[in-house]
């Protein structure tokens, strides 16, 4: 996980990415099937969960799925990007995660970030 330094005193929220890698070996599942159980899992878990973008895309021979969504977080309104794949054995889901009133002054170093991140096979 990496974190954004805190804006002031007050923030209460710190900007984040956050990397998960899940090892999918014996398990029998596509990458739309796992992309669906992501999404589901997401709107289980996140409150008031809204999708506002959802693609799929293929880069570095691989396919992509990408979903911007905000939610609540206890009083908090955060906006998040999530992308994820499935390379081998694992699968990788990448989030990049703000607040929903500062996500366009973290988005173009988050996408920066998040672009840099790069799976070797």
């Amino acid at each position: 996980m990496l974190f954004f330094p805190l804006e002031s005193e007050t923030d209460d929220f710190r900007e984040n990415i956050n990397l998960m890698i899940e090892d999918v070996t014996g398990i029998d599942i596509s990458f739309d099937q796992y992309v669906e159980l992501t999404l589901s899992n997401m709107k289980a878990l996140l409150s008031e969960y809204n999708i506002i973008e959802n693609e799929r895309f293929e880069k570095d021979g691989l396919s992509f799925h990408r979903v911007i969504g905000t939610f609540s977080q206890g009083l908090l309104k955060v906006k998040s990007e999530m992308c994820c794949t499935i390379a081998g054995d694992k699968a990788y889901v990448l989030t990049f995660s703000t607040e929903q009133e500062t996500y366009d002054d973290y988005k173009d170093v988050g996408k920066q970030i998040m672009d840099s991140f790069k799976i070797t096979k």
